[in-house]
């Protein structure tokens, strides 16, 4: 069976949430390594056999032209990650038509394809700024992989599956990044921060449960996935967290996760070609099960350890062990929550300002009635 394989091509210092730290003026005076990384990530994939769909910041495509061209003529899908990589929910209306204009005709010069896949930065599509998904489908996009069902970072009531979404200006499918159940919570494994902070035999496993739903997932890389050292920036925490968290080994993990599955572009898997294929799945490398193995029981025993080191901690600190845990997952998380309201607050002001028709159905009316499992349900884990 084929899974989705995207790459999000941008540069290093495309951070979400740092504009104050790494300012886009300042983009051209940092220092770039996205051309060496690149082709040591093309090189992997035709030695996998994998091809992708690769989302391309309009900047990367007016900087470095070339290397767009060569991943068309590499096999692979050209999508679309907006301009300056910025969050849906940061801009208006007008602002989110004008990046997305500028990114296409960014990527038309480069190599000659006009994208119909997009892929939002951070998965920022939220029931408030739905509207995108129509100004997408008016500009001819057939595919778009912005959606995340989850509480902090996403929409929790999105489905975990593909689904066609209706405007007036047509259908577009709706891929949303793959997650799995976790207590009341869905958990993201197939990428970025969530497949660097679970274990490999954890993700490998949900690839496998998909599978048998003869379900595709959805495998997201960023080149600098494959390398284990960034350049040094001011970073807030909660950005240097999702950036640079599990690093060191990251590189070998995706390398493996790479190769012990088969991969195809986005488009192909949803829309042009068959969502299962026939070919038989590729042999499991036993060295890899063992690995995948030892990860596991190592992962159990490192828990089993924490937790008698949390016992023996609170014992001798005493009620101020209790706090720990709440001080430091508001350290982790108060920047980003901060953030996230400030942005909804700015784009219910737009909203109230705007008096011109909703594109797009009421986002809870657009999720009713959806086919499939509801999103809670078991069997859409």
């Amino acid at each position: 069976m084929r899974h989705i394989l995207t790459i999000d091509l941008e540069e290093w210092f495309h951070v979400c949430g740092a504009e104050a730290t790494l300012p886009s003026e300042q983009w051209d005076a940092l220092p770039s390594r996205l051309p060496a990384v690149l082709g040591d990530l093309l090189d992997l994939l035709d030695r996998l056999a994998a091809r992708a769909t690769f989302f391309v910041v309009g900047y990367v495509a007016d900087r470095y032209p070339e290397l767009v061209l060569e991943i068309r003529e590499r096999g692979h899908r050209i999508g679309c990650h907006g301009y300056l990589h910025q969050r849906i929910y940061d801009m208006t209306r007008d602002e989110f038509a004008r990046d997305l204009d500028r990114s296409v005709q960014a990527i038309e010069r480069a190599c000659g394809v006009t994208p119909i896949s997009y892929r939002s930065p951070e998965w920022s599509l939220r029931p408030s700024c739905l509207w995108a998904v129509s100004i997408l489908a008016s500009r001819g996009f057939l595919f778009d992989s912005s959606a995340v069902p989850m509480s902090l970072m996403g929409w929790r009531r999105f489905p975990h599956h593909p689904i066609t979404v209706e405007t007036e200006h047509g259908p577009i499918i709706e891929v949303p990044l793959s997650t799995a159940r976790c207590g009341w919570e869905r958990v993201p494994f197939s990428g970025g921060l969530g497949f660097r902070c679970n274990t490999e035999w954890y993700a490998h496993r949900q690839i496998r449960l998909l599978e048998e739903r003869g379900r595709p997932a959805v495998v997201y890389v960023h080149p600098f996935d494959i390398i284990s050292e960034l350049p040094g920036a001011s970073l807030p925490l909660t950005r240097r967290l999702m950036q640079r968290f599990g690093k060191k080994s990251g590189p070998a993990r995706v390398i493996r996760l790479l190769s012990a599955f088969q991969y195809a572009p986005l488009e192909e898997v949803c829309g042009e070609g068959p969502a299962v294929d026939e070919d038989p799945a590729p042999p499991r490398d036993p060295e890899l099960i063992a690995h995948l193995r030892r990860s596991a029981w190592r992962t159990g025993l490192g828990i089993s350890g924490l937790t008698v080191a949390a016992g023996l901690l609170g014992a001798a600190l005493g009620p101020v062990a209790l706090l720990l845990p709440q001080a430091g997952l508001a350290a982790i998380y108060g920047n980003h929550l901060k953030h996230t309201l400030a942005c909804r607050r700015k784009q219910r002001r737009v909203d109230e300002a705007d008096l011109a028709v909703d594109l797009v159905p009421d986002p809870a009316g657009m999720l009713d009635g959806l086919p499939g499992e509801s999103p809670d349900s078991q069997a859409g884990a």
